[in-house]
């Protein structure tokens, strides 16, 4: 079940941007890095999406904020489970 959670932000993730048909490297450069390492380290559950890029990506890809967020604190506090 952690492997689930610790990659279930990821997913969402890489569900939405390739939607979009959109590479890591582009949905990176709208998020303001270089490449698209780093997006291909979250999508794969290597590395978490950083707290304050959570509104920008949810408006980017159109997912829900709240529901992006919950997963993103589950990987990084898989003991918050059972109070959010």
């Amino acid at each position: 079940m952690e492997e689930r959670i610790r990659t279930s932000a990821g997913k969402m993730i890489r569900e939405a941007r390739m939607d979009k048909g959109w590479t890591q490297r582009e949905l990176g450069k709208m998020l303001g890095y270089d490449y698209g390492n780093f997006i291909g380290m979250i999508e794969n559950g290597n590395s978490i999406l950083p707290i304050d890029k959570i509104p920008i990506i949810s408006e980017i890809l159109g997912l829900n904020p709240k529901k992006l967020l919950k997963e993103v604190m589950l990987c990084k506090h898989p003991g918050v489970a059972r109070y959010i």
